[in-house]
């Protein structure tokens, strides 16, 4: 049984109540810790998910997008919170680990591959100049400015979902454009 209610949570998050905070400290941190632990994260993983996870509840509330009088509880809340954020941490990770290739697996002389390399450059540019402005900024927030995909939520004012979706599809549409590229198609990547 939890020691405040739900309404009793979010008015004390929303007032930076210090007891309300130790409080979440004490039910939540170890236990997410010890999720991240267990799937493939570190501890200072585990601290910075915590973190994240109380500041996006926070964001939530702030914003009168959770509702306290539903009928689920806010463990159950903060846990789903919790899972989504690692899986997608994890997943990003995953993306960013891909090994590069040894000089000796690249068929082709040096100079070429640097070639190459600023050919993809060019390219990108191309097309990145014909996304939407707005997808311009998702883009260029996410890669260039390396921002969270909440900080980009918080920006453009929708979910972290959202920000999600929206950055899938204009990846998505970006190696469409340059799959139909005449020169080079899909032999780019």
């Amino acid at each position: 049984m939890s020691k405040y209610s739900k309404q009793e949570i979010i008015k004390g998050i929303i007032s930076f109540d210090k007891e309300l905070y130790k409080y979440l400290d004490t039910m939540y941190r170890k236990k997410v810790i010890g999720h991240v632990l267990r799937n493939s994260g570190t501890r200072e993983d585990g601290e910075d998910l915590y973190q994240d996870v109380v500041f996006e509840i926070y964001l939530t509330i702030k914003r009168d997008r959770y509702n306290a009088d539903g009928r689920g509880t806010f463990e159950g809340y903060f846990w789903t919170i919790t899972k989504r954020r690692w899986i997608d941490k994890l997943r990003k990770q995953k993306l960013d680990i891909e090994p590069l290739p040894n000089e000796d697996d690249i068929p082709y002389e040096p100079e070429e591959a640097e070639y190459l390399k600023n050919q993809r450059i060019l390219v990108i540019r191309k097309y990145l100049e014909q996304l939407l402005p707005d997808e311009q900024e998702y883009i260029r927030m996410y890669y260039i400015a390396k921002q969270s995909i909440q900080t980009i939520a918080d920006y453009f004012g929708t979910t972290y979902g959202g920000a999600q979706q929206k950055l899938h599809e204009i990846r998505k549409k970006l190696r469409q454009m340059i799959a139909n590229d005449p020169e080079f198609g899909t032999s780019l990547f």
